[in-house]
């Protein structure tokens, strides 16, 4: 409902317009181009690329997508005209083995770059199904670190100056592991549709950016029993 990828039977759901609303399903989405044309893709601020490779370090990207970011990185900043701040060469002509095909990474690693993709675009409402499922222990921690540092920080990899002219970030994501609602400030069971139980694990006077009354700052964990949430 949030990310308007459902909507309401009965009933008005309403969303300031304000706040842009970023749904990421348990599926990674990879694009044809190269790494960088993946992680840039649907930012709405033009110059997001310094952010690139900080938000993939944060999410714990495999050291060789580390180094074709940094390599691509710097091949744009030599070949960036000036003038109009604008890319001029041709990405598949000038750098053909970095068009390498993304599709063939393993899945965990399409899950990074579909997160970090996310992270990229800064969205102030961030909902996510299931977005630890195929991680090992050691990654799972990494990316909820990574979460946490988002909603804390209001973005990652952001100027600390501009911290408190940047609105609340608000992240909502689903799980069957309990153990991933560590990271939550708000619990919500849910379980055939219906909601069992909240669980606050905030401080008062925090602010999330879907709370105007400034009761909760979010990530919100909500822990279902079925097997996966119907859409």
């Amino acid at each position: 409902l949030l990310a308007q990828v459902l909507f309401p039977d009965a009933g008005e759901f309403f969303v300031p317009p304000h706040l842009r609303v970023l749904y990421l399903d348990w599926l990674p989405s990879i694009l044809e181009g190269t790494l960088m044309e993946n992680l840039t893709f649907g930012c709405v601020h033009h110059g997001e690329d310094h952010r690139v490779l900080p938000v993939a370090k944060a999410l714990g990207l495999p050291r060789d997508l580390l180094q074709e970011l940094d390599t691509e990185e710097d091949l744009e900043t030599r070949y960036m005209d000036h003038n109009s701040q604008s890319i001029t060469y041709d990405r598949h002509r000038k750098l053909p083995d970095m068009v390498r095909s993304l599709k063939s990474l393993n899945f965990s690693d399409k899950v990074l770059v579909h997160l970090a993709r996310a992270f990229v675009a800064n969205p102030e409402v961030l909902v996510l199904h299931k977005p630890f499922e195929h991680f090992n222990p050691g990654q799972r921690k990494i990316v909820q670190a990574a979460f946490r540092q988002f909603v804390d920080n209001r973005g990652i990899a952001m100027d600390p100056e501009t911290y408190s002219r940047r609105r609340p970030r608000t992240m909502i994501f689903t799980t069957s592991n309990e153990q991933d609602l560590g990271i939550a400030d708000v619990v919500l069971e849910v379980s055939d549709g219906q909601l069992h139980r909240r669980v606050d694990h905030v401080k008062p006077g925090t602010r999330g950016a879907l709370d105007p009354a400034g009761l909760s700052r979010l990530p919100i964990g909500v822990r279902h029993s079925a097997p996966s949430l119907t859409r």
